[in-house]
């Protein structure tokens, strides 16, 4: 599962998101003054059985058929062949913060920080998971009595303190897309959070700074991801997404699950007959406001309700659905927009759909210890 670019002297990268409605992969070159995207696609898949113990037995090959399938069309259009991979698995299972003190003698080493770092990781962590991030947000010396400082080599010291925010994933889950990408022929150089890689791109230096919370909307559930003074400070993921809005509309206006989902598409689009558009209009009033009560009683947990200057940014397919901005926004009491990449050439004519691949290209450019 672990590997390295340069050592496997690769110019190239791909992305890999493992959704529960889709698979998106991205291959980009990195050599270059900035990544270059060669290829992209974006295969259906129902991954819903991922977090089904039942299913361990039939889930690996239906995962690495799909995975296969999506790093084929991305190769072809790329013209290469299978590069090393950066996958990201979506939903927050469970998240934390912990802390690492080492004693220091004199003054910080690389040593000494990187002891700090694994002293971080050394909780007690579930049984049936797994660290699946660790995000050092900064350190402290002497006891806290310097707090967050970013980069703490050189300082004199007695003790040092690593300042952790941890992603742990389900066991079972991780294994059987490592499984699904090992039957699929890709090779992994690291399994990461899909909602973390998506921060890494559509979130800037000024929304980390200020305040912000990317909301990513999937199919099963909506995941948060605040930020606020530059560091992660709180991750979650809720039971409310496009599966779960599907199955409403199917309830409520008597029709099977295809026809449910056609519906809130076309919905979105705005080509129902006005009956069935009132009822769903009606139907996600009601459920836009029970997202909303999730949102407020994690917006409290985290304790930063009132300290995201930067508001919400949305993301995700279901995040499209008309109305939902609006009703966060006079709910919440905070500003509401749409992800948006940064203006940069790379980027020109990609869609955001692509956000966490792209922001999985970037964490892995980071591993390998490019620079753009």
């Amino acid at each position: 599962m672990n590997g390295n670019i340069a050592e496997n002297n690769e110019a190239i990268i791909v992305g890999i998101d493992v959704e529960t409605t889709k698979i998106t992969a991205v291959i980009a070159s990195i050599d270059k003054d900035f990544p270059e995207i060669l290829g992209l696609a974006k295969i259906p898949f129902d991954g819903s059985f991922l977090t089904d113990p039942g299913m361990t037995s039939v889930a690996a090959p239906i995962t690495a058929d799909a995975i296969r399938r999506a790093v084929r069309v991305a190769c072809t259009e790329a013209n290469c062949s299978t590069p090393l991979a950066i996958v990201g698995i979506s939903s927050i299972a469970k998240s934390c913060n912990s802390e690492g003190i080492v004693a220091v003698n004199g003054k910080v080493s690389h040593d000494d920080i990187q002891k700090s770092i694994v002293a971080a990781s050394d909780f007690n962590i579930p049984n049936n998971m797994v660290m699946l991030d660790q995000i050092i947000n900064s350190f402290s010396i002497n006891l806290d009595a310097i707090e967050g400082i970013r980069d703490p080599f050189g300082m004199a010291a007695s003790n040092l303190a690593a300042l952790s925010h941890n992603i742990l994933g389900i066991k079972t889950q991780l294994d059987l897309i490592a499984d699904g990408c090992r039957l699929g022929g890709v090779n992994v150089l690291q399994v990461t959070s899909s909602e973390l890689a998506a921060a890494e791109i559509l979130l800037t230096r000024e929304d980390k700074q200020n305040g912000v919370c990317l909301l990513d909307i999937g199919g099963d559930c909506a995941s948060l991801v605040i930020y606020n003074d530059g560091a992660l400070k709180y991750t979650v993921s809720v039971p409310w997404g496009g599966n779960y809005l599907t199955e409403q509309i199917r309830f409520r206006l008597g029709i099977n699950v295809t026809k449910a989902e056609k519906a809130k598409r076309e919905f979105s689009k705005g080509v129902l007959n006005d009956e069935q558009s009132e009822l769903i209009r009606e139907l996600l009033d009601r459920e836009f406001l029970v997202l909303c009560s999730h949102l407020d009683t994690e917006l409290s947990k985290s304790g930063l309700e009132n300290d995201l200057a930067a508001g919400i940014i949305l993301t995700g397919g279901t995040s499209n659905l008309p109305g939902l901005s609006d009703t966060l926004e006079r709910i919440l009491q905070m500003p509401v927009r749409r992800a948006e990449f940064p203006t940069e050439q790379w980027l020109n004519n990609v869609s955001v759909d692509y956000a966490s691949a792209i922001g999985l290209i970037l964490r892995g450019i980071k591993r390998s210890g490019a620079s753009f």
